[in-house]
């Protein structure tokens, strides 16, 4: 949609995901509330007025409800009651999210109403249908998927097709829709990473390589890694105030709340991690915040290492989870460690461990575990 032509900050939108997200916006004009909502094949009338109310922070949350009223009144031009009681039943697709997003949403998992927002986004940003008209509503899925299919990873693409075809289980079940415009040929088979590793010798000349251009931040973070299999994500989060009585605490992925996804790591069990840690606070700390890499974002230790693979020849692919990989299965190997103690360690299922590593291994190995 063309915006107003005012600053974004004078602009209030719904919020992102919301079907209706493009299809207009509260603008601020003469320090008063006004609406622009756009034209469609649905209704081919461009709408701008004003609510009559002033541009303030106390009036967002009731403009972007009238702007919600006002899109649905301008984009909905029939309505049907329901067979029993008389209550009005969804008509539009964008009837049909409002009533999901009512009964499911507060319920959802933090990703799972990412992912949900993400899917209608991807579908239905620019578009709103009748739900008696499905057969439009599953050509018009179709052609999106066959875009998307272009940029997207096969996975990402079968969570986004998995939501879509949950909200159109849920209207079939109640009559809504005719049958479900999500073909299941449409939704991508999981696709399975390599089982990739580096070598001990890959490991330790990588290590060396930092070491002769004393490059010491990223000597000490593969050490790091090299002893703990951390994420790199774990090591850019590592603070000295998560060293307590030899334990390191280790922040793990994906929550808001790092302390439920957090795990101890005892440094006595590897005592060469007593030097990294000091090597780490001499040369790496920043020594007001305690921050024990100086990197924020991830993008630039990759770089850092691979300039190194490049000048040492080794041909793995990705970056520092290989080196995950590696220790995982050093430890259960070469080191003797039982796998479900190994999964506490690196901090990971033991369904995880046994698709991607213990597989891997060899029965010959996983019978002399077993047998010990």
């Amino acid at each position: 949609m063309s915006r107003p032509r005012t600053k974004t900050s004078d602009r209030w939108y719904l919020r992102k995901g919301h079907i209706y997200y493009n299809f207009g916006c509260c603008y601020r004009r003469n320090d008063r509330v006004h609406l622009d909502i756009v034209k469609s094949a649905l209704n081919p009338t461009r709408l701008r007025f004003s609510l009559g109310i002033p541009w303030a922070t106390g009036n967002k949350e009731f403009a972007l409800a009238e702007l919600e009223k006002a899109i649905h009144t301008h984009f909905t031009v029939k309505t049907v009651t329901g067979p029993n009681d008389g209550s009005t039943e969804p008509v539009m697709l964008s009837d049909l999210v409002d009533r999901y997003y009512k009964l499911f949403y507060s319920e959802f998992p933090k990703v799972t109403k990412y992912l949900t927002d993400r899917t209608l986004k991807y579908f239905f940003s620019d578009s709103d249908f009748y739900l008696d008209d499905i057969d439009a509503i599953r050509n018009h899925i179709e052609n999106k998927l066959a875009d998307i299919k272009r940029q997207y990873h096969p996975n990402y693409i079968r969570k986004l097709t998995s939501n879509l075809s949950r909200i159109f289980k849920y209207a079939h079940s109640r009559g809504m829709v005719k049958y479900n415009p999500v073909m299941l040929d449409s939704i991508p088979e999981v696709v399975k990473s390599k089982k990739i590793s580096y070598t001990t010798e890959q490991v330790l000349a990588i290590i060396d390589y930092f070491k002769a251009k004393q490059k010491y931040d990223m000597y000490y973070l593969v050490r790091y890694h090299a002893v703990t299999g951390v994420r790199l994500i774990e090591s850019l989060r590592f603070f000295n105030k998560d060293i307590n009585n030899d334990i390191i605490t280790i922040h793990g992925k994906g929550t808001a709340n790092m302390k439920i996804m957090s795990r101890e790591f005892p440094m006595s069990i590897f005592p060469e991690l007593f030097d990294i840690v000091e090597g780490i606070r001499d040369t790496c700390m920043d020594k007001t915040t305690g921050k024990m890499f100086p990197w924020i974002a991830s993008v630039h230790p990759h770089e850092h290492l691979k300039t190194a693979k490049k000048v040492l020849g080794i041909e793995v692919e990705k970056g520092f989870h290989p080196i995950r990989a590696w220790r995982e299965n050093h430890l259960i190997k070469e080191v003797g460690i039982a796998p479900h103690i190994v999964a506490e360690l690196l901090g990971h299922t033991q369904i995880v461990q046994r698709e991607h590593y213990v597989t891997a291994l060899g029965g010959k190995v996983i019978e002399k575990l077993v047998n010990k």
